[in-house]
């Protein structure tokens, strides 16, 4: 399979994830797209690390006021991958938000695309476990097949994910 077409397939892959698990609209405040974050590297900590590039890169954040919870505007990024077996070979997927003014719709779906990632890997390796419901919301046969779809890209890719900039 040549490498345009097997990347043809894995967005297919995620295209068909993506609409058997929609959910209605809503759109994340700063301090929820940071909960959320926080939350997938909690619940899935083997496939997913989050760090501020504020921090690691020694930038200075945006000044201003991001949020009431977490009040400094830091960049956070998603690294997904089997951490327990990194190659650093391994190719790198890069996914921005590119937030651009009052655009929501990139720093949304970029978050989405890291949960149906790092929730379809943990919910191939552990069954009908808390990724599963989760990620299917208690729908299970709705992602039947397709788990090891994502385990494969997250196994086999380093995804380093920017949701908002």
């Amino acid at each position: 399979m040549n490498r345009i077409s097997f990347v043809v397939r894995q967005c297919m892959v995620i295209s068909i994830i993506s609409k058997t698990i929609s959910s209605p609209y809503v759109d994340l405040r700063y301090d929820d797209m940071v909960d959320k974050m926080l939350e997938l590297s909690k619940v899935v900590p083997e496939f997913v690390h989050m760090y501020s590039a504020n921090t690691r890169y020694k930038i200075e954040a945006a000044h201003g006021n991001c949020g009431e919870k977490h009040k400094r505007c830091e960049q956070y990024v998603l690294e997904i991958t089997d951490h327990a077996n990194f190659d650093s070979k391994r190719p790198e997927i890069f996914i921005s938000g590119a937030l651009h003014g009052d655009e929501r719709v990139g720093p949304l779906a970029t978050l989405a695309t890291a949960r149906i990632m790092a929730l379809g890997a943990a919910c191939a390796v552990h069954g009908l476990e808390n990724a599963c419901s989760l990620l299917t919301r208690g729908e299970r046969k709705s992602i039947q097949g397709k788990e090891a779809w994502l385990l494969f890209l997250v196994k086999n890719r380093n995804l380093i994910m920017l949701p908002a900039t």
